[in-house]
């Protein structure tokens, strides 16, 4: 064949095999954008949500999350720290083209919801500090409340006490949408192997400062009567000398018989049912090793004490206010209260029933009764007596 004929034909096939494979080049399908998206914590801000692509045949992505920010890739996470509706939008491209697709995202914010911890320091007796932990929900702002006018509105508080009493500690919360609170008893403790004293309000009565103020004084003079017995001993009295308790039932209730525990016999449903009461209104905290209790309620009810626990009633408040016509004397009425506070430190009625006995009917006398030598050395052996 002539050498030209040879040239010819390689070239006819140098051309005919690049045509060929110019032919299988065909661009990538067009690319179809989607994803799906999940909120984290809905309700509450700032809301992280986790978008994921599902698309198909996409090289590139690109989120825009309609509140000016991006970012690239196939599952990402992104914060929205307002409330309100969001056009998302994905973007996927590749050699052959790109797609698009827009969710609408809606951000809710809920109320808030408060909520504290709260731990003692020095075992919860004063002067006490008390570390308040903030488990609050979707909130922005705080306002604690702790006592006295005192407030914060840090997340987390701290505040020391400086009395043996119940203090109703508050915390507001609120965020955009609302507001929430909860309030809290918290118990700061008497001064170990004390004295405690109460006056209980039932809760359809209007709460008296006479009977406050009066029964102070009561207290404050059995302490001075006390150590006159004994000789520059008497009980242990906490600053606070006496606490105030808003209580869990009507006046009524609490000389009535209101199931086993007030007991079978009329004349103790008083001492019964207000031994209940306190027990419910002071929970774990209550304890008559650590605490003698002396209690007051302004509602009708006999005086009676056994070990560490007495209760009166409101005859023995007006009496001390001198205005009880079984005896207008205050003085019957502190001796009284004397005489069932010796019971709640382990004092019996005497065999001898002297009649000058605090411990028998020498109350009635008081303040010129005595503490007979048997009642001496009960009182002068009781961690209660310093």
């Amino acid at each position: 064949m002539h050498p030209k004929k040879h040239l010819y034909l390689f070239c006819c096939l140098a051309l005919g095999y690049t045509a060929c494979k110019k032919s299988d080049s065909s661009p990538p399908e067009k690319p179809m954008a989607g994803f799906t998206y999940n909120i984290q914590q809905a309700g509450f801000l700032p809301a992280k949500v986790i978008f994921t692509s599902n698309s198909k045949n996409a090289s590139s992505l690109q989120w825009y999350f309609g509140d000016g920010q991006t970012t690239a890739g196939i599952a990402v996470e992104h914060t929205f720290t307002k409330a309100g509706t969001y056009q998302v939008k994905l973007v996927v491209s590749n050699a052959g083209g790109k797609d698009s697709t827009t969710q609408a995202v809606t951000i809710v914010q809920n109320k808030p919801k408060a909520g504290f911890d709260f731990t003692l320091v020095n075992e919860g007796q004063f002067p006490c500090q008390v570390n308040f932990t903030n488990t609050s929900e979707g909130a922005d702002t705080y306002q604690w409340f702790l006592e006295n006018g005192q407030t914060a509105t840090t997340l987390h508080t701290q505040y020391s006490y400086p009395l043996n009493k119940i203090y109703q500690v508050k915390l507001v919360v609120s965020n955009d949408a609302g507001k929430d609170s909860i309030t809290k008893p918290v118990m700061i403790s008497p001064i170990d192997k004390s004295v405690v004293v109460y006056l209980i309000t039932p809760r359809d009565q209007p709460y008296n400062p006479k009977y406050y103020n009066i029964l102070k004084a009561c207290v404050q003079n059995l302490h001075t009567w006390y150590k006159t017995q004994l000789g520059n001993k008497t009980f242990t009295l906490n600053p606070l000398i006496v606490d105030t308790l808003r209580g869990q039932h009507d006046k009524v209730w609490y000389n009535s018989h209101n199931g086993d525990f007030s007991g079978s016999d009329p004349r103790f449903y008083g001492y019964s049912n207000t031994l209940y009461e306190m027990q419910a209104l002071l929970g774990n905290a209550f304890n008559t090793t650590r605490y003698t209790y002396f209690v007051y309620v302004a509602a009708p009810g006999g005086g009676a004490g056994a070990t560490g626990f007495c209760a009166m009633g409101d005859q023995d408040l007006d009496g001390l206010l001198g205005i009880n016509p079984e005896n207008l004397d205050p003085n019957r009425w502190i001796g009284g209260g004397g005489h069932e506070l010796g019971h709640a430190f382990g004092l019996p009625h005497p065999d001898n029933q002297n009649p000058q006995a605090i411990m028998w009917t020498g109350y009635t006398i008081y303040p010129n009764c005595i503490l007979q030598q048997e009642d001496k050395n009960i009182l002068q052996a009781s961690p209660f007596f310093k």
